[in-house]
């Protein structure tokens, strides 16, 4: 990976606020909390860049995805901040994706008191799509609006399972710290997450970028780790995650500067 240039420090030292665009609701991507700020896996994870970067993202909620696009093309927001299950066609939206970032394995969570096949399992109406394709195809995907209500079907016994991310599924466990759930890794099967930048804007790109892959596989196996013990939420194994996360790009910001 190369290191930020001259150009890219000099403009997060002339940005040292950088606006997201998100989707409102987008749970557990995007969540309000009780005092009314955003809160979720993309503002957890901005904020853990910001902290490397030494600049401050700010989160702008819309209720949909097209006016969270419509924000950064504009240059309203900086970072369209989004999820793999909404696909960003660039050439048409006058964007610049990000690279991918935490990128999770699918997990399966089921009820423990459940002992036969699984043949019904529910997903989110977003996400439905990118998983049909590459489980097994005896289970009947029944899709709901969010992970939450996904995960009450299972609780409740509409479907034997929920697949999802590993993130969400730890989420979930770790806000209801429900008894009696399980969870199983799906080989080769991944749901990630990605961004946009304007493309009046490819310096802010190539910053994102090079963090992105920086912070990589450290976010892997941070998701990976809390996921299977099913002890620490996402936003705690964010600020575990080791403190060399970023050290080449900030040594080579030192450098270059």
């Amino acid at each position: 990976m190369s290191p930020l240039t001259s150009q890219e420090c000099a403009y997060l030292a002339e940005h040292p606020e950088i606006t997201v665009a998100v989707v409102r609701g987008a749970e557990p991507f995007t969540f309000e909390e009780d005092d009314g700020t955003l809160g979720g896996v993309i503002p957890d994870y901005y904020d853990a860049l910001g902290t490397r970067l030494g600049v401050t993202f700010h989160y702008v909620a819309y209720d949909n995805t097209q006016d969270a696009i419509d924000s950064v093309s504009s240059g309203k927001t900086d970072v369209l901040g989004h999820f793999y299950g909404d696909i960003i066609i660039a050439e048409r939206d006058g964007l610049y994706d990000t690279m991918e970032y935490g990128t999770t394995e699918c997990a399966r969570l089921t009820r423990s008191n459940f002992n036969g096949d699984v043949k019904t399992a529910a997903v989110t109406t977003r996400t439905a799509y990118l998983l049909a394709e590459q489980i097994d195809s005896d289970i009947e995907l029944k899709a709901y609006p969010n992970v939450e209500t996904g995960y009450r079907a299972v609780m409740d016994g509409e479907v034997d399972a929920m697949i999802g991310s590993m993130t969400a599924i730890t989420y979930l466990i770790n806000q209801h710290t429900t008894r009696g759930s399980s969870v199983s890794i799906l080989p080769n099967v991944t749901l990630g997450i990605r961004g946009a930048v304007s493309k009046d804007n490819p310096t802010l790109l190539f910053v994102l970028n090079k963090t992105i892959a920086v912070s990589s596989s450290a976010m892997d196996e941070a998701f990976i780790e809390n996921a299977v013990n099913g002890k620490t939420d996402i936003r705690t194994a964010l600020a575990n995650l080791p403190q060399g996360f970023m050290t080449h790009t900030v040594t080579s910001t030192a450098i270059s500067s």
